[in-house]
């Protein structure tokens, strides 16, 4: 038993046989506002049974179209962000898969490397996928500008996956049997793509599918996963992800008084009431990202 249960029931109507993914995203939107974690369950619709492995049902009997779910409080894990916890009560859903949006210098690595770093220090085993092919040498080189970061968490707490050649090769199917492979491999409790969008040039009209796709096995593993995107002149976010994630946080900078000011604000986080409004921040070496005080 997952803490402590309450008991729904919904009644489904349909008059042809339900495809897994259907059914999936049915729930999916049906259950974004509720938390509620999954042992294991199977679906039956007339000779066809469906494995439902998502974090959405801890239990459910589906016969003549009649769910029952039991749904059970979820757990939280610290953002590794100074201020930014008490905004979202407490941190971020476990599991689940988040978006760190902003331009250049708006701070979505020092977010990722504060994440991760967070979990290490707790001993959560992370795992950082880089799909810019950059080195691990470069990872540490950035790494250690900061006092919070320790060295030794790299290839243990910490392990670091350059995904680059895959992305370039064009094949999203390849490239998501990989990503499930090392996770397999690793079982991390937090995980960072850093950064998402450039896989666009790649994939060009399989981008949305894969992004799909991906956010979906994501929410399989026990895992809370941060996903960085790059914000193109014009844009507030990058409109293809934000609709399969669970967490959508924007990094901002904006020119005031002759000077830019960067901003942190909570766009939306599923089931979780949480500060609206941009946030100023400071980034330093010795903390890293901290949520000033609001001004809004």
């Amino acid at each position: 038993m997952i803490g402590r249960t309450t008991l729904r029931e919904l009644i489904v109507i349909r008059e042809h046989p339900l495809h897994f993914f259907s059914l999936y995203n049915y729930f999916h939107r049906y259950l974004s506002q509720v938390p509620c974690e999954i042992i294991g369950a199977l679906i039956t619709y007339g000779a066809e049974t469906f494995t439902i492995i998502k974090n959405y049902l801890d239990y459910c009997i589906y016969a003549h179209v009649r769910i029952r779910i039991i749904m059970a409080e979820f757990r939280r894990i610290p953002t590794g962000i100074k201020g930014l916890d008490e905004m979202v009560a407490g941190g971020f859903p476990f599991p689940s898969v988040a978006l760190v949006a902003g331009s250049a210098g708006t701070g979505k690595t020092t977010f990722s490397m504060s994440f991760l770093t967070q979990g290490a220090n707790k001993g959560e085993q992370g795992l950082f996928f880089t799909t810019l092919s950059e080195p691990t040498q470069w990872m540490l080189r950035y790494a250690s500008q900061f006092d919070f970061v320790k060295k030794n968490f790299f290839g243990n707490e910490i392990k670091y996956e350059d995904i680059g050649l895959l992305i370039q090769k064009g094949d999203y199917q390849e490239l998501l049997e990989h990503i499930d492979n090392k996770i397999a491999e690793v079982m991390p409790e937090r995980i960072v793509i850093d950064p998402i969008t450039v896989v666009g040039e790649f994939f060009e009209e399989d981008y949305r599918m894969f992004l799909f796709e991906l956010t979906n096995l994501l929410k399989n593993w026990q895992a809370v996963t941060l996903l960085t995107g790059e914000v193109n002149p014009g844009e507030t976010y990058p409109p293809e992800i934000t609709y399969a994630v669970d967490s959508v946080v924007l990094l901002s900078m904006i020119e005031e008084e002759g000077s830019r000011r960067k901003y942190l604000e909570v766009l939306k986080m599923r089931g979780t009431d949480h500060t609206t409004g941009k946030q100023p921040i400071s980034i330093t070496t010795s903390d890293g990202i901290v949520v000033l005080k609001s001004r809004f």
